[in-house]
Order: C-alpha cells, then sequence, then structure tokens
C-alpha cells in the first residue's frame, strides 16, 4: 500500500495539519524548526508498532498561558495521527477479507491519550450498534460467547475459537452498518508500510537502517518464525552475505581501503541494534572517518547509498511489504556534485517498493523534485505552531502538460521561487526583460531578489497564463505589465490583454496598462535622447527630444527606428533606456505603479525606498 496523504493533531508544532501529500518521492522544505522533522517522527510514531510518546510530544494548548513565571503551560492531552493509503490490487482483496465496504483507499489513524490506552482505526462501514464495534480477531473465545448471547446468536459451540469466530463475523456483516471508526483489524494493521529514518549523511547510519530493514523482512518469513530457536546463526549468515558486498562497492570509490568489516547486532527481543561499520586501509591500520576529511565521508557515503539502492532493488522481488525510507537532511555537508550524485540515487530509490520522503535545506534538491511534490513548511509568527503548504494543480489537463511539465523551468522559475517568493511581475517583450530589473531598482531603491518579488517574461506564450493561473491559485500574487495596444489590437496573438486576464478570473487591478500604445512608445523624448546620443551605432548626431519626436510616426515604425539606429537587440536595448532614466517620474506611470505594487505586497512591513516624484512631465 502507498501513503498519500497524513495528518497530525496535537504534535510538538504540528497542531493541526490535515491532508499532507505525499508521493513515490516527496521533498520537505522549509525554515528551521519548522517542522519538517517533526512530520517525520510523527510517521515514525504512527507506523512504530511500540513507540510512545512523551510529555513533551503533546503540543501547548494555544490561548493558554502560565499562571506564574516558571509554571509549565498547558499541554493537549491526546495525540491524533491519521493516514491514508492507495490499496494495490491484492491488499484489497486482503483487507476486503477484514473491512466491509473499502474501495481502492484505506484510511487508519492512532489516537494517543494520556489517560487511556492507544488506539488504532480504520475508517470503514461499521455495525450501528456501538457494543458490536469491536475487533473479532482480538476477543477471547470467553468475550466471543459472551458477545454472542447477548445479542441471541447461534455458535458452532465446542472448544475450538476459529469456528466460533468466523460464525461471529458473518454475523457482524448482516448487522445494520454505517461509516464511521472502528478498531483495526490485526491483519490490516500487519499490512501497513515499514518506515525507517535516516538521519544526516552517516554512512554507518545508513547502513544501520538498511540492516533494519531486512531485519524485519526476514523475520517476516514463515520459516523463520517457525524456527526460531535456529534463526541466529542463519539470519547472521545471511545478514553478512549481504554485508560483503559493501566493501566491493567502497574499495570502487576508494581503492586505498584494503578491507571492510561489518558486524550487524541484533536480538529476538527487540529491533535491530547497531551494524558498526569499521574501515582498514592499505597499510592495515583502521580508518576512522571522524578523524578524516569530508572528501573521504562523502566516498563512503555515496558508495552506502549505492549498495543500499541494490539492496532495496533485489528486495522488491521478495514481495515484502512497503517500506517507506525518510532522510532528514542527507545532504548536509556534500558538495555540489555529491549532491546531484545522491539525488539520481534517491530518485532511483522510488522505483523499487518503497516511498521516499526528503528533508532538505538543499536548493539543489529542491529544484530537482517535481514541484507538485514539494511541501513547504513555516512557522506561525508568534511561533506556536507550524503550516504546511503545497502547490495544488487542478484537472485542467493543460496545466498538467503545460505546468507539471517543465513550464515553469522553461520560464526561469525554479522550484525554490515558486515557494519563497510572494509576488510575481509577469510582461510579455524583450525590452521589458531588459529594462525592468534596473527600473524597479530606481523605483524602489533595491533589486527584484532583495525585495523578493519576481520578474516573468511570458514571451508570448498561452503557457505563461496557464502558470499565472496555477499561482493564483496557489495564493501567489500575480501582476500584470501589459501595452495599451494589446487592447486596441484585434486579433493579436498576444495573451496577456486586459480582456484574456479579466476571463481568466484576475481581478481588473492586477493589470496595468502602459500608455500610450506600447512600452518603448510610452517612454518621454528626453529619455530616448538621452540612449541614441550615448548608444548610436554610427554618426555623432546629437539626438534633441525634438528630433525623437520627428520619428514617432506610428509605435511599429519608432521601434523599428529605434533599432535601426542602435543596432542592437531588445533586451540591451531596454537596459540602455532603463539606465537613461535619471528621475522616477520618467518612468511611464502604468509601469512605476506596477512596480510600486509589486514591492508593497512583497514587502508589507517594509515600504519601498521610493524617491520623491516631484512634477511629472508630457510624453516630451
Amino acid at each position: 500500500m502507498k501513503l498519500i496523504q497524513f495528518s497530525v493533531a496535537h504534535f510538538r508544532c504540528l497542531y493541526d495539519v490535515r491532508d499532507i501529500p505525499f508521493h513515490p518521492m516527496t521533498a520537505l522544505i522549509g525554515e528551521n524548526d519548522g517542522g519538517k522533522t517533526t512530520t517525520l517522527e510523527a510517521l515514525g510514531l504512527f507506523f512504530s508498532r511500540n513507540a510512545v510518546p512523551t510529555e513533551r510530544d503533546y503540543s501547548y494548548t494555544p490561548g493558554e498561558e502560565a499562571a506564574a513565571s516558571g509554571e509549565n503551560l498547558p499541554r493537549e492531552r491526546t495525540i491524533t495521527l491519521g493516514a491514508e493509503f492507495e490499496l494495490y490490487e491484492d491488499e484489497q482483496q486482503q483487507v476486503g477479507q477484514a473491512l466491509t465496504g473499502l474501495g481502492t483507499r484505506l484510511r487508519v489513524r492512532k489516537v494517543y491519550d494520556s489517560n487511556a490506552p492507544m488506539k488504532i482505526e480504520v475508517w470503514a462501514l461499521t455495525p450501528r450498534e456501538p457494543r458490536l464495534k469491536v475487533d473479532p480477531d482480538a476477543l477471547t473465545l470467553a468475550e466471543i460467547r459472551g458477545l454472542a448471547a447477548e445479542f441471541k446468536l447461534q455458535l458452532p459451540g465446542g472448544s475450538a475459537k476459529d469456528p466460533n469466530l468466523q460464525a461471529l463475523k458473518m454475523w457482524l456483516r448482516t448487522q445494520p452498518m454505517e461509516e464511521g471508526w472502528q478498531p483495526a483489524p490485526r491483519q490490516v494493521v500487519s499490512m501497513l508500510p515499514e518506515y525507517e529514518i535516516v538521519r544526516g549523511n552517516d554512512p554507518e547510519a545508513v547502513v544501520t537502517r538498511i540492516f533494519s530493514v531486512m531485519w524485519r523482512d526476514e523475520l517476516q518469513k514463515q520459516e523463520n518464525r517457525e524456527l526460531l530457536d535456529r534463526l541466529e546463526g542463519s539470519l547472521r549468515a545471511r545478514l553478512q552475505d549481504r554485508a560483503a558486498t559493501l566493501g566491493d562497492v567502497i574499495q570502487k570509490y576508494v581503492p586505498t581501503i584494503q578491507n571492510v568489516l561489518v558486524s550487524p547486532q541484533f536480538s529476538f527481543e527487540g529491533a535491530f541494534q547497531r551494524a558498526p561499520l569499521q574501515l582498514v586501509g592499505s597499510n592495515g591500520m583502521p580508518v576512522d572517518l571522524t578523524m578524516r576529511g569530508t572528501g573521504l565521508r562523502q566516498q563512503v557515503t555515496m558508495a552506502t547509498y549505492e549498495w543500499s539502492s541494490g539492496v532495496l532493488e533485489a528486495r522488491k522481488q521478495e514481495g515484502v511489504r512497503q517500506l517507506i525510507l525518510a532522510f532528514d537532511e542527507p545532504d548536509v555537508h556534500l558538495d555540489y556534485k555529491a549532491q546531484r550524485r545522491l539525488y539520481t540515487i534517491l530518485e532511483n530509490f522510488a522505483d523499487t517498493n518503497l516511498q521516499v520522503i526528503i528533508a532538505t535545506h538543499s536548493i539543489n534538491f529542491i529544484n530537482r523534485v517535481p514541484i507538485n511534490q514539494i511541501n513547504h513548511y513555516s512557522l506561525a509568527a508568534d511561533h506556536s505552531c507550524s503550516t504546511v503548504e503545497y502547490l495544488r494543480t487542478s484537472g485542467d489537463p493543460q496545466e498538467q502538460e503545460f505546468f507539471i511539465n517543465e513550464l515553469g523551468r522553461g520560464m526561469g522559475l525554479e522550484n525554490s521561487t515558486m515557494f519563497y517568493e510572494r509576488c510575481f511581475l509577469a510582461y510579455e517583450g524583450k525590452t521589458e526583460e531588459g529594462a525592468l530589473p534596473i527600473l524597479f531598482k530606481k523605483c524602489c531603491g533595491g533589486s527584484t531578489y532583495a525585495r523578493g518579488v519576481r520578474l516573468v517574461n511570458a514571451h508570448d506564450n498561452y503557457g505563461a497564463m496557464v502558470f499565472a493561473k496555477f499561482m493564483h491559485r496557489n495564493n501567489r500574487t500575480v501582476l500584470f505589465i501589459v501595452d495599451e495596444d494589446t487592447a486596441l489590437s484585434k486579433g493579436t496573438a498576444r495573451h496577456l490583454t486586459p480582456q484574456s486576464l479579466q476571463r481568466e478570473g484576475f481581478p481588473a487591478d492586477r493589470a496595468h496598462l502602459v500608455k500610450p500604445v506600447c512600452f518603448e512608445f510610452a517612454f518621454p523624448n528626453t529619455v530616448w535622447s538621452r540612449v541614441l546620443n550615448k548608444h548610436q551605432y554610427e554618426g555623432i548626431k546629437v539626438w534633441t527630444p525634438e528630433d525623437v519626436e520627428a520619428i514617432r510616426t506610428n509605435p511599429k515604425e519608432f521601434q523599428r527606428e529605434i533599432e535601426r539606429i542602435l543596432a542592437e537587440s531588445k533586451s540591451r536595448i531596454g537596459w540602455w533606456l532603463a539606465e537613461a532614466v535619471e528621475a522616477p517620474w520618467e518612468i511611464p506611470e502604468g509601469i512605476r505603479k506596477c512596480i510600486e505594487k509589486a514591492d508593497a505586497l512583497a514587502n508589507p512591513a517594509s515600504p519601498a525606498l521610493v524617491i520623491d516624484m516631484g512634477a511629472r512631465s508630457s510624453i516630451r
């Protein structure tokens, strides 16, 4: 079964976070202490059979204050962890034998109460009668008989439990039903995925976690359960055989390592304990990774991950339970190339019988994961709890095709930008591309990057509109600089028009018209005369504002003449144009107001450093 959603209530900083999505590979990103590691540990508590929360795991009760200095704040008394799984076809049949009314999904929750035993429940059709909301498999024969007597059910009798249990189960399925939570059957609990957390990039930790998975796999095998008295020797031999391959891989990365010794340690009473990793150099002396440089540690770490990939691929062929493997900042202390290689290995893990979860700060990682597989964590302003956001796609196949399949990257927008920027300013045109970054700095006293505004060139592309709708639906503010002539020209192929934006549901104040006509035509003659005098390609003509006015026959001809005189690309001309602006009032009003609004939206508590506008001039 595959984990698709997870909800947490009253666990540390995750006070009430619902329906966190998970995929074959999922990245958890965000600020420190935002809840990434807490989510991994909440998953660990959910999947663990024996772990129990400590008092510190229960969230503080919001709105409560300590009665006196030094007194502990009150905490919630319950923790609820809920997961939704997608069932494979064979699992649907198995679960259907124990539960009624399930389809392809299974919902399970764990409820920890500081004053009561822990409960594991499933959402399914359950008898309306409260006394019948039980797990039949957990009942003793005496309890089965007592329940049958209470409801006048005729049982087969005898001292064998199984015939009486089957009779009770069949009778329960005939009772009036309703949807609700009921005790989870043991059969269903035993089918839940395995879960392991690997912290940092300690190679010994990686080896230990992989051996933990292998340990549980071995214990599930029927022949081993029946032969526990002989299991220790045979199991150690199997693990040693697997471990032997690790040496070959490490030596491939580090030829100076002469020998690798791994000593798996375990006990039947508890979980797998340790797998100490001992390295021996070519001189026969031990190699202590804690005393060596980061380069050697990186190489050994990458070797352990590559070895893990092969072990997990072989595991898929054995028909064992689904595995969820979580990595808490595996990129720590890895250089750029090592991060890229590690991401490729982890990505390949998702092709095996497991899901991968990565908590990371690495921009390298973040920008490689599909954007709809990223969960972004942030703390509330008062640091009382965390929130999780993720970008949702609609059912629109065009959005799936245009955006999820690399449109964002094609427009120069990386995943990290999508989550960390809060205002996007969209435009069309090469001249705008060269001019707007400089105009923004002259208007606001800082660069777009410093002020948290991202400029997006739509490139006259319908995909840009798909992008804009996507970002708007995910609570990102998108503003548009639109040439006036797009509202006047009929049959235009341009998509950032007031009419098209209105049709797509954007508020009217999101589109800022550039007047008159278009971007280049809107700047005053005084600015253009400075550009032509400084950058004209041939000749020594001294351009006056009146000379510029003389070539303003119409917008298209004006643009062509400017390009002819300067003999340069539109983006370079846009750069020169913005540099020639000496005062904010020389920036056309539609452009200036749009820039100021974008900056205000991105920095609500930090006003822009707007220069005194002074008197406004005409187009001359």
